[in-house]
């Protein structure tokens, strides 16, 4: 039986949620042998008891909790980075914690991504010499190569891979043998992320947290899975698939989501609300509209957590709380959507007439200036 090792990192506040992540993971690796490992700092006995008891209650998962000591340079990292966790950041020396003849580890967030299929194409790719093995390339050159470690010598560029990102961390796989050869230590990402920081002092954030950070690091040195310039579709995203594509219906895709993200815009993660696909035929929401991206067909996608969450003891609590807060935001925050909405398309006309008004002012404006004839010198008495 083949061996698939994954690690996640957080603190006691998403416990709760790697337990549904377990649970996907017995199903859905059934015929893999898995060690999950959990790199954390801020995580209590009772909870790490809790998540090696489940563990043992499936038939493929090993639960190994790896403790952090010190810390002191990832806070420095997450500080930078814009206050995201410092959890986060243990991705970058895991090779110094993991066991040594481990070749390589899938990295996924803790608690928002869910495994849904079969991942040995992902998992066992060859690196091609490269450190990282990701879902896709988030950015790329206008003639569709991605960026290489040389074109960050143009500032834009630079913030760009930064900012946006040339990776999505939720998923990804590490290439152990290159991270332990490269022998990277934590203080070469501290000055990496102070240097960033020196070039943009006037940013709220040096880069956008661990996934910033990892892009300017790797960047050149990453490997798309599948990516052909010449034949891809930004779409076609089966393990790393995240809900800014999860508006699409799951019927129109031709390929099942392998792993999935619950992140995106202005997302309410599944543990947060656990809305009934149903109200969303009596608000007629455009996308987007109600201040918050949920959709019915990401309602269809949240079920897919919660069907391994009713597998977990934490369940009957979760679904009580989400369930409470789905009813008050459809009782009284979706009602003023609705009429935000409705109030937004009756007066779009009248915004488009006032608009259309500006313009020809303006142009019977200039019309009339170019009309009169210069007056030179004085007029005569």
């Amino acid at each position: 039986m083949k061996h698939i090792h994954i690690m996640t990192s957080c603190d006691d506040n998403l416990i709760a949620y790697i337990l549904p992540q377990m649970a996907s993971i017995a199903e859905n690796l059934s015929d893999r042998q898995i060690t999950l490992y959990l790199f954390h700092n801020r995580v209590s006995k009772q909870n790490l008891e809790l998540l090696k008891n489940y563990s043992e209650k499936t038939d493929n998962i090993k639960f190994v909790e790896i403790y952090i000591s010190d810390i002191t340079s990832y806070e420095t990292l997450s500080y930078l980075g814009g206050g995201w966790p410092f959890e986060a950041y243990f991705t970058l020396c895991c090779h110094d914690f993991l066991p040594q003849d481990l070749d390589r580890v899938l990295y996924i967030d803790a608690g928002d991504v869910i495994i849904n299929g079969a991942i040995d194409e992902f998992y066992f790719a060859d690196f091609e010499g490269k450190s990282i093995i990701a879902a896709y390339p988030r950015i790329k050159k206008e003639n569709g190569d991605v960026y290489e470690k040389s074109d960050l010598s143009d500032i834009n560029v630079l913030k760009a891979v930064c900012q946006g990102g040339v990776i999505n961390s939720g998923s990804f796989v590490i290439n152990l043998e290159k991270f332990r050869k490269n022998a990277y230590p934590i203080s070469e990402h501290v000055k990496l992320s102070r240097e960033i920081s020196s070039i943009f002092p006037n940013d709220k954030m040096a880069y956008f947290g661990d996934q910033g950070l990892i892009s300017a690091a790797f960047v050149g040195d990453i490997l798309y899975l599948g990516y052909n310039k010449d034949d891809w579709s930004p779409l076609y995203t089966p393990y790393n698939f995240g809900m800014w594509y999860g508006s699409v219906d799951m019927e129109y895709l031709w390929f099942t989501p392998k792993v999935i993200h619950y992140t995106g815009n202005n997302l309410i993660k599944p543990w947060q609300a656990r809305f009934c696909a149903e109200i969303f035929d009596k608000f007629d929401f455009k996308e987007g509209q109600q201040g918050f991206e949920v959709t019915k067909n990401h309602i269809k996608y949240h079920e897919i957590w919660w069907k391994h969450c009713e597998k977990t003891p934490v369940y009957d609590e979760l679904n009580k709380i989400a369930s409470a807060c789905a009813r008050e935001l459809e009782k009284r925050y979706f009602p003023l959507c609705q009429k935000y909405n409705e109030l937004a398309e009756k007066y779009q006309d009248v915004l488009g007439k006032c608009i259309a008004a500006q313009k020809q002012l303006n142009m019977s404006n200039l019309i009339a200036s170019k009309s009169r004839k210069p007056q030179h010198g004085k007029k005569r008495r």
